[in-house]
């Protein structure tokens, strides 16, 4: 009886914990600005929600003419779908020693606005990678959010990065500067961070 318990545990486990494929209508842009249809590959958990993490390091496409390719960050701009009413757009991003698609969440300006997912294989290694990048702080949280200057200069913002790492990325605007040191811009600010950083970018 027990034996028959532990059975029915584990089918439920892989059951609850499957991931599917589907195709999701879209696109992608070449690097020499070329606009390619079809469908990107996604996954999504058993509730057919997307699990953003497993298309970081590689996207399949499937063009309208049927053809089957695989993407590699770098070698294409960047992808776009369509799943559960949301546009979604990831971009070839320049993430530490290599390349990842990161999906964009920013309007564009100097600084672009990227979400990161831990769990990616290819993009920081393990949690004790992630901890020692932020100065030996624990992340709770499974994704993050990835803050990109022209420069190249970047930041990598979750809910525990250290407040003067914040203020130093957007020191040259005093006032967004003042705002963070402060405490009245927190983590869950970041949106308007950037809005307003871009926008005195602009005026300068």
């Amino acid at each position: 009886m027990k034996q028959f318990t532990l059975i029915c545990l584990l089918l439920s486990v892989v059951l609850f914990s499957r991931a599917d494929f589907k195709y999701a209508p879209g696109y992608i842009i070449t690097p020499d600005n070329d606009t390619v249809y079809g469908s990107v590959r996604i996954t999504v958990d058993h509730d057919d929600q997307l699990l953003p993490a497993d298309i970081q390091n590689r996207m399949i496409f499937v063009s309208r003419t049927g053809t089957r390719t695989t993407y590699l960050p770098g070698s294409i701009s960047y992808f776009h779908f369509f799943y559960n009413f949301q546009n979604i757009t990831y971009a070839s991003v320049p993430f530490f020693n290599g390349q990842l698609f990161m999906q964009k969440i920013s309007e564009k300006g100097y600084v672009n606005l990227y979400r990161y997912f831990h769990g990616n294989r290819n993009g920081i290694s393990n949690t004790y990678e992630l901890a020692e990048y932020a100065y030996q702080t624990d992340f709770p949280d499974n994704n993050f959010f990835y803050l990109v200057k022209p420069t190249g200069e970047f930041l990598f913002l979750g809910k525990h990065t250290p407040r003067g790492r914040v203020s130093s990325f957007f020191s040259d605007d005093p006032q967004l500067k003042r705002k963070i040191e402060s405490r009245r811009y927190t983590y869950t600010d970041v949106y308007r961070m950037v809005r307003e950083y871009n926008r005195f970018r602009e005026e300068q």
